[in-house]
């Protein structure tokens, strides 16, 4: 659940990637449905004009919370009504027999995936003859079925690209009917036939399509390529292997074109690899401070993924103690550190685009400045180095500014805190778990729960939207206006509908203004006031009593809870800290308890064990 710089840099060198669902108690729920929803699914893909609406991509899991790349790319366009015939392609022989492997691992409804696939649909056009293409997918089988994180119609389609391609994979002619299929992505699997007809596949060609997308044929060859997927442990999509190398560069036909004929240095190669220009050079600085001892201040990562989507990129380090990078910070405005500085020069490597709203100008214009997860301010005082950073005569936690951070805490023993987002299917999972640890440790845990947020332009927000910090709010006048043990089982009660409730939330966002989308609000509005009064009543929380709150002091005390976990940097939910200094992650009771016990092995919890049926 750790959001840091390895995260980042991982989003960075993919460009941008939809992960694989991990299963959260949601997605378990839904795979765990009968096998007639599997079988429905089937008809469903059959019968266009009583289709049910695409599914949207889900909501990031924690690790990436604040990925920077994920919208960085458009929805690939829709095809024309009528489109031509494809024109047969003008492939250059090979008569080296030598090929350059690659391996593409997607989910056939990312867009993601889409963009890199119409970047090596011409080139196999080009130089297919000298490429051994390979298209797999991601996805899990459980209880039997096949599940992919945007749900059935992405399996569906997943197993008619599969069939295209073990049927008609000689000179990647299935290419042409899964790039015409890509051109409306919300139509697939649904367009396939169109497809086939319009890419010249005949009536034979598309009954034995067809009878391998019904039939176990197909299920069969995506099964094959889910387990494909998980040996080279590709999660996200798109994930391309060129031999046997990641390769984490851009998605172009032309950046795509330059690492295959990088397979045939230093003999024959395809005539195309003559128009393939030099990387544009950029000058690039790593600007630092070396008292930073956090993990966002370690940027090897960071910078190996900038050079593999800018192979002409060159880095500098320069430190804030230096003079010369003193000076840079000065005089380009910047605040936090550790950032990445790039020369104008990076505007005209083909990747630019795709990170152009990542990278903001500098102060004087002369630098495009990427920030990431920045967090070190290096003209505040550095509370745990034994030395007046800002010159005000007040050394480490005795300087003001330290007084909220982790490193001036007191020691606390058997203090526990729980910093999420209420309507986090991690975070949920995090209070759950607090049932067996409370029975097991008793009074000798003193557990509080937090919230993580921001307060911008006077307004108190939360990652998943308005839903959810109403519900952040509910949850502290429950503790604030009951018993311990009553606000909790108070919040396990709502922990039930809050997956329902936020997903109808959000569905109610993305619909366009107008009655149908008022009626959708007043029904979900009443619904999670119905929900939260019953939970209420099951739990002897005073609702009367809960309202005034949320009328009156709420916001305050979320405030409050914002500013203690912006001063410990908590962002990831969940977070806990132990001891009032120990923060680490966890889900699971037993590594909660395990971590307990370790700074706390006096504890008679630590001597029983947990019973994680309670209900």
């Amino acid at each position: 659940m750790r959001i840091n710089l390895v995260v980042v840099a991982v989003i960075l060198s993919l460009v941008a990637a939809c992960r694989s669902e991990e299963q959260t108690p949601a997605t378990k729920q839904k795979a765990e449905k009968s096998t007639t929803e599997a079988t429905k699914s089937k008809t469903r893909a059959e019968e266009n004009s009583d289709k049910e609406p695409a599914a949207k991509a889900p909501e990031a899991a924690p690790a990436k919370e604040d990925q920077p790349a994920e919208d960085a790319a458009a929805e690939p366009k829709k095809a024309a009504p009528t489109e031509e015939a494809p024109k047969k392609p003008v492939n250059e022989p090979n008569p080296t027999g030598k090929k350059a492997k690659v391996e593409f691992y997607i989910m056939s409804r990312c867009f993601f995936g889409v963009q890199i696939m119409d970047g090596i649909h011409p080139l196999l056009k080009r130089v297919g003859e000298w490429v051994d293409f390979k298209l797999f997918f991601i996805g899990q089988e459980l209880n039997g079925k096949l599940v992919s994180s945007h749900g059935d119609e992405e399996v569906r389609g997943d197993i008619i690209q599969l069939c295209l391609q073990h049927y008609h994979g000689d000179g990647y002619r299935f290419m042409d009917t899964i790039h015409c299929m890509n051109r409306d992505v919300q139509a697939m699997p649904g367009n396939w036939e169109e497809c086939a007809t319009s890419t010249e596949l005949d009536e034979d060609a598309r009954a034995r399509l067809k009878a391998c997308y019904e039939g176990e044929e197909g299920e069969k060859l995506l099964r094959e390529s889910f387990a494909a997927a998980r040996t080279r442990r590709a999660n996200v999509s798109p994930t391309v292997f060129v031999g046997d190398t990641m390769y984490r560069g851009g998605r172009t036909d032309q950046d795509l074109l330059r690492v295959i004929c990088e397979q045939f240095a230093g003999g024959p190669a395809p005539r195309a690899c003559a128009d393939v220009p030099p990387p544009v050079a950029i000058a690039g600085i790593v600007l630092n401070d070396k008292r930073c001892k956090d993990r966002s201040c370690q940027t090897p990562r960071l910078e190996l993924s900038f050079t593999n989507m800018f192979p002409g990129l060159e880095f500098r380090q320069l430190d804030y103690s230096d003079e010369e990078g003193r000076k840079l910070y000065d005089e380009e405005g910047l605040e936090f550190l550790p950032v990445l500085l790039f020369d104008a020069a990076i505007e005209k490597a083909d990747s630019y685009s795709r990170l152009e709203r990542f990278l903001k100008a500098s102060k004087s214009g002369k630098w495009k400045v990427f920030q990431g997860r920045a967090r070190f301010d290096p003209a505040r005082e550095v509370c745990d180095n034994g030395e007046d950073d800002t010159g005000n005569g007040q050394v480490d936690c005795a300087d003001l500014t330290c007084k909220d951070t982790l490193e001036c805490r007191s020691l606390s023993a058997g203090r526990l805190e729980l910093y999420v987002v209420s309507q986090d299917p991690f975070g949920i999972k995090a209070l759950d778990a607090m049932k067996p640890l409370l029975q097991a440790f008793g009074e000798e845990l003193h557990f509080e729960l937090h919230f993580i947020g921001e307060e911008k332009d006077g307004q108190l927000v939360s990652r998943h939207g308005e839903a959810e910090v109403q519900e952040n709010l509910r949850h502290l006048c429950a503790l604030a206006k009951s018993q311990p043990a009553q606000a909790m089982k108070f919040i396990w009660c709502r922990n039930k509908t809050l997956i329902e409730e936020a997903g109808a939330a959000r569905k109610i966002v993305r619909m366009d203004a107008g009655p149908e989308r008022t009626a959708a609000e007043k029904a979900a509005t009443e619904a999670v006031e119905q929900n939260w009064r019953a939970c209420a009543k099951e739990t002897s929380v005073d609702a009367e009593m809960v309202a005034a709150c949320l009328a009156g002091e709420a916001r305050g005390l979320l405030a409050a809870d914002y500013k203690i976990a912006a001063g410990l940097e908590i962002k990831a939910s969940p977070t806990w800290v132990l001891n009032g200094q120990v923060k680490f992650s966890g889900i699971a009771a037993k590594d909660v308890r395990d971590k307990i016990c370790e700074h706390n092995p006096e504890f008679a919890g630590c001597t029983r064990e947990l019973d994680t049926k309670i209900p």
